[in-house]
């Protein structure tokens, strides 16, 4: 279905339940240092779980988390959405209505207040993070950079995590004391 600097997305048939979802798989290269290694796992579960956590109409579902028994690799299984990403529409019609604009706006501000009011920052929110399914839902997915307020962060000193282009010059300067404020200005760019 797609890929990214981290994984690939497949459509995935459920046989017993005959139903469609989507199964993210993480590409850990192989010849990775051990902590670096470790440390990718680790993002990938965090997101999953972090997903898992929420409950929102405007949020991707996660369903399973696993590892496969022959290749380790580690997978989550999710809803399969029909849409397009945001930043696909917006290219393909470059002048959204405004009333269209209104609509992507609210859903993606309810979105985001949830997952304040849980305590969760997304730290990547961009228009190809957004999914624009065919019932004019948007969905919000991607939980790659998600932080929690569990005192667990996975971002290095002197690494820079996230698309710059919608990043605030503090997530820049001090990514690890980042807050909800982050999400909405990257929601405003």
């Amino acid at each position: 279905v797609g890929s990214g600097g981290m994984g690939a997305v497949y459509l995935a048939r459920d046989p017993r339940l005959d139903k469609l979802g989507a199964i993210k798989k993480v590409k850990v290269p192989a010849n990775l240092e051990k902590e670096i290694h470790s440390e990718i796992v680790q993002r990938f579960y965090r997101e999953a779980r972090a997903m898992a956590s929420l409950n929102h109409p405007n949020i991707v579902t996660v369903y399973d988390l696993g590892e496969d028994e022959e290749t380790k690799e580690c997978f989550m299984v999710m809803e399969y959405l029909e849409g397009k990403s945001l930043d696909k529409v917006i290219e393909e019609d470059k002048f959204l209505s405004e009333e269209l604009t209104l609509k992507i706006a609210i859903q993606a501000c309810d979105a985001l207040d949830y997952l304040h009011r849980k305590q969760v920052v997304h730290r990547d929110i961009k228009p190809g993070n957004m999914i624009y399914c065919s019932d004019e839902i948007i969905k919000l997915m991607d939980f790659g950079l998600v932080r929690r307020d569990d005192n667990l962060n996975l971002t290095r000193a002197g690494t820079l995590l996230g698309s710059v282009l919608f990043m605030p010059l503090e997530q820049i300067q001090n990514p690890k004391n980042v807050d909800s404020k982050v999400d909405m200005y990257s929601f405003g760019v």
